[in-house]
């Protein structure tokens, strides 16, 4: 492909099934550019609008590479081809299954790129949220942004603690009979409640032995069924006016200040449950690019890798997700620590008590827990507020879920819809789960 001598080049591709989809790229003057490189970014049915700026931007500024974006939507058409003799050259890696492409050596390791590199290191990024893209040691993308998800609800109903174990929740709904967990279905519950519990209960890990036609497994299984708003895996969510906890986002530190530091009593604040107790928060980490292994334009995808993630520019608002930069992270907490005030004629402003009147820095409407809509006005955070937010990132959970435990996660859901809908009794589901994930597990050994 080349420049047009108006200066704009129309790339227009076609894949398979999925029609035309076109790029406009503008690059200022009108001389002819020389043939360049192209490199081949795959997204998943559609590209980030920050992630397409850069790739704008990029090809504005490089003489020798051009990235042109593929979408898709077919996890066989990208398996067939990665081993084809023209694969991509980037993946974006959300939403695929790190797990599998990580192990079968897809992706370039980033951290021989990173200690080459004369513009970047490791260390200039948060290490919590590169967890998400670490596969066997081998850091396979580096993330721009990212947010934690955080369970609230009624303080006076489940109590303040940060930290659960199952058992606490198990006990919470004795106390509230036909109150549902969560507006999520039994596949949400069974993976974000119960997951680990499941792992580290009905596993030996030593010796393989699972105990999933035990009765303990079966009230579980019966427990969730009857406090999960819907139970089919096609209804993600489920009409209820009270559930006992909402999932809620922290993507800045606006969102942990109304929903945290200063969402009142009446609000508690917990995270998902872990096997001992301690909190321990979700996530979710976007716009990671990994390299393909078989590409043959490496140094040239490194390139546009590097021009996006060192180009980005801190964003203070209070939609906007937290920064994996730690420079720009930096930058967010003290613009948010800063009091701006409102001015008259070069002075600062003062209230009726002779105090300075400062300018709210943040404000926004939003549905809480009743269901009433009511309005967040914030001037400035405190230093004990970003700490906090700091402290919530370091109780998240950034690493990618065990390929194992999905897979034992995706039987129960598959077999626990026969009892759920009444076709087959708890006992024969049970069996089945116990048959088919101590097979998993032995091969997996």
């Amino acid at each position: 492909m080349r420049w047009l001598s108006e200066g704009r080049l129309f790339a227009a591709y076609r894949d398979e099934g999925y029609g035309n989809d076109v790029y406009l790229l503008e690059r200022k003057g009108t001389e002819e550019i020389p043939e360049r490189q192209e490199l081949l970014l795959a997204c998943w049915d559609s590209c980030p609008g920050e992630l397409e700026d850069a790739v704008i931007r990029f090809n504005r500024e490089s003489e020798i590479y051009h990235v042109t974006v593929q979408l898709y939507e077919d996890e066989a058409w990208l398996d067939a081809k990665l081993v084809s003799s023209s694969p991509p050259d980037m993946l974006l890696l959300l939403p695929l299954n790190v797990e599998k492409y990580g192990r079968k050596q897809v992706l370039e390791n980033l951290d021989a790129y990173l200690d080459d590199s004369s513009n970047m290191k490791r260390e200039d990024f948060l290490e919590k949220p590169l967890e998400r893209y670490i596969i066997d040691g081998r850091l396979l993308g580096i993330p721009s942004e990212f947010m934690c998800t955080v369970l609230v609800g009624d303080a006076s109903e489940t109590g303040s603690q940060a930290g659960w174990t199952m058992e606490d929740v198990m006990a919470l709904t004795e106390k509230f009979p036909g109150r549902k967990l969560s507006k999520r279905n039994f596949r949400w519950n069974l993976e974000n409640f119960c997951g680990d519990y499941i792992m580290d209960t009905f596993i030996d890990e030593e010796s393989g032995a699972c105990h999933f036609d035990s009765e303990e497994f079966r009230k579980l299984i019966q427990w969730l069924g009857e406090y999960s708003v819907s139970q089919t895996q096609q209804d993600t969510f489920g009409e209820e006016e009270r559930p006992l906890f909402y999932e809620k986002f922290v993507c800045n530190i606006f969102d942990y200040m109304r929903y945290v530091s200063r969402s009142g009593e009446d609000v508690a604040f917990a995270g998902y449950p872990s096997p001992d107790g301690s909190p321990r928060y979700g996530m979710g980490a976007f716009n990671a690019v990994g390299i393909v292994s078989k590409s043959q334009h490496k140094d040239g995808a490194w390139q546009f890798i590097e021009s996006f993630l060192s180009q980005g520019e801190a964003d203070y608002g209070a939609l906007a997700n937290m920064p994996v930069r730690k420079d720009l992270m930096e930058d967010v907490l003290a613009y948010a620590v800063t009091p701006e005030y409102w001015m008259h004629e070069g002075e600062i402003e003062q209230g009726q008590d002779g105090s300075p009147m400062t300018k709210p820095k943040w404000s926004m409407r939003y549905e809480d827990l009743s269901g009433e809509m009511v309005e967040a006005s914030y001037d400035y955070a405190t230093e004990e507020e970003t700490e906090g937010l700091l402290e919530l990132i370091s109780q998240a959970e950034f690493a990618s879920v065990d390929d194992l435990q999905a897979h034992v996660m995706s039987i129960i859901a598959q077999e626990a819809e026969s009892f759920l809908n009444g076709s087959k009794s708890l006992e024969e589901v049970t069996k089945v789960m116990q048959s088919r994930v101590s097979v998993m597990v032995q091969e997996n050994r």
